[in-house]
């Protein structure tokens, strides 16, 4: 939206596109409450697979060629409570410890789901950029949760979450 708005030139490249994208948005706030679904095309989905189909999208039908590029169409539906019944889930599922994970040990018991994704990961030495290339979060995401992680942990070096994580039993998965 931000190049068809032309805001990365500080100004708009076409009137008409951006007052298109803002009746978009328009309609869209109107229906966020009743939306059902939506479809969009993914262009690589077996390298962007891990980022589209955890949000829920689904490919639908076969591949399809848009301006000689091959894409998948997929389809997002929101399911019960429209985009804010879905937005809820993904909270709840970055929060909630999975079913199968160790408990963390005491001192890590106020980490996040995610948190202690990252904590682990840094534990084995890894970079934010590292960390983010790995969770499909952006370096600067992975660098907030590791500033909560020190928050919460009352540290202030990598080093000294990464004792903390060894002490409580988080070890780094296999790479």
């Amino acid at each position: 939206m931000r190049r068809w708005l032309g805001r990365d030139s500080g100004e708009l490249r076409s009137p008409p596109v951006s007052a298109c994208w803002l009746d978009v948005k328009r309609v869209y706030m109107q229906l966020r409450p009743r939306l059902r679904r939506i479809y969009s095309v993914v262009v690589d989905l077996g390298r962007l697979g891990p980022i589209f189909v955890p949000l829920g999208f689904a490919p639908v039908g076969e591949p399809v060629e848009l301006d000689g590029v091959r894409a998948q169409p997929v389809c997002l539906d929101f399911g019960p409570g429209s985009v804010d019944g879905w937005l809820a889930r993904l909270v709840g599922a970055e929060t909630t410890p999975a079913p199968d994970a160790p408990p963390p040990g005491p001192f890590l018991t106020g980490l996040t789901s995610r948190e202690l994704e990252v904590l682990r990961l840094v534990a084995a030495g890894r970079t934010n950029r590292e960390v983010g290339e790995l969770l499909f979060i952006s370096a600067k995401t992975a660098s907030r949760h590791l500033s909560n992680i020190f928050d919460k942990l009352d540290v202030r070096t990598r080093a000294e979450a990464a004792r903390i994580a060894a002490e409580g039993g988080l070890t780094a998965p296999p790479s």
